[in-house]
Parts: structure tokens; sequence; C-alpha cells
């Protein structure tokens, strides 16, 4: 199956994308791609851009950042089927620290069209 094909199953399962035609999905599948970390990889720091809308396809991946105590506090844990992400314009920043949690995950990624 195709990464963009891959995309369109995944966003169809998807909240957000929900009441989105298929022809919506699709658009959006096709500025996609599909990515896979190991557990414990940093997908991105804090303040890195925001690239994207990411979705767990499989595993989880906890967002966290670290206090000024040095001490790491954990935001969320996202699961399949949920998504997170820059959601904003070009000059938006990640403010947590998403890592991937549980086995491997993969995610989805729609980047802003350039």
């Amino acid at each position: 199956m195709t990464d963009a094909k891959q995309a369109d199953v995944f966003l169809a399962n998807l909240a957000l994308f929900a009441e989105a035609s298929a022809e919506q999905r699709a658009q959006i599948a096709s500025h996609s791609r599909h990515m896979r970390a190991a557990r414990g990889e940093v997908l991105f720091r804090r303040g890195d851009p925001a690239a994207g809308l990411y979705g767990v396809v499989y595993g989880q991946v906890k967002l966290s950042f670290v206090s000024a105590g040095g001490m790491e506090k954990v935001v969320d844990i996202i699961d399949p089927g949920k998504s997170f992400g820059g959601y904003g314009s070009r000059s938006s920043r990640f403010s947590v620290f998403p890592a991937a949690l549980r086995g491997n995950s993969a995610m989805i990624t729609s980047s802003e069209t350039r």
C-alpha cells in the first residue's frame, strides 16, 4: 500500500477528519508521509518549528517537557488513532518533546504545502 493510501485510510479513522470527503482526505494524504520511530526516539525538541499534524498509527507517543528544576513533566500520552502537533502557521513552535514510548510508532504528518 502506498504512503498516500495508508494516510487516507488512517485519516478516515481520525475524528478530526470524520466529516471530510474522500476527495478532501486524498488531498491531505497526498501531502503526507509515513515515518517510524524507535522506542525512546525523540521526534523533535521544544522550540523546533511545528511542521505539521502528526497522527499515531500504532505504538504510543509521549508528550513531555523538562521543568525549570530539571524534572520531566509528561503532558499527554498519544495513543493510536489520536493526533498532535502543529496546527498553526509556519512560525508555530512545538512546546513539548514528543518521543516514541512503546514499541515502534508510526506517524503520518501532513506538512504545510509550500
